[in-house]
């Protein structure tokens, strides 16, 4: 089973987060979602996440929003991560892009919208994972959801964390519309699966 995205689909997608940052830079609020600071606002955002201790959510160890680039974002990512590696006494290792988040349905192609990058800081999943929980700002607008480097499931479950549903979150896979989930998720946990 070919699990990359390529070609075509990657330049749709390309552009499907771009027109949605652009969209979002002009929405007044976005930028200022739960858990992301003043000073850290912008049109491309981005969250670095943990591995979560068993049975807890994945610790969010930054959120960064920048309006110069995608690459600006991606850069200070990495440096966070450095940091947060030199603080702990370890060798960093670079974070991986793990999911993309899309306020609406088909990862915005349809309908331009929010799109953040979520990184994981301890490499690509496993059966475990990463178990996200959204700022409030998502919780009431994600809409579909992109896996990358082996995160290709995802358990998502309602805000009241009451029901569950498991979602493919390879292109065009059960992902591109969360159905009686969209707008309504409190948690994410991607896996390989």
């Amino acid at each position: 089973m070919n699990w990359s995205i390529s070609g075509e689909r990657t330049r749709r997608l390309i552009v499907a987060a771009v027109v949605g940052a652009a969209t979002v830079a002009a929405m007044p609020g976005v930028a200022a979602a739960e858990g992301v600071d003043a000073l850290n606002q912008g049109k491309y955002c981005a969250m670095l996440v943990d591995k979560a201790p068993e049975g807890k959510v994945s610790p969010v160890l930054a959120e960064i929003c920048s309006d110069t680039s995608a690459a600006d974002v991606d850069a200070r990512i990495v440096a966070e991560s450095a940091r947060i590696a030199a603080s702990r006494g370890v060798e960093a290792a670079a974070p991986i892009p793990i999911m993309y988040w899309y306020e609406n349905i088909h990862y915005n192609l349809d309908s331009p919208g929010g799109f953040t990058t979520i990184y994981g800081n301890s490499g690509s999943c496993d059966s475990s994972g990463y178990r996200v929980e959204p700022s409030s700002w998502w919780k009431a607008r994600l809409s579909s959801l992109l896996g990358n480097n082996d995160c290709y499931a995802a358990k998502v479950h309602n805000r009241a964390l009451s029901s569950a549903e498991t979602f493919g979150l390879t292109y065009g896979g059960s992902g591109w519309w969360l159905g009686g989930y969209s707008d309504n998720v409190g948690l994410v946990q991607a896996y390989n699966g």
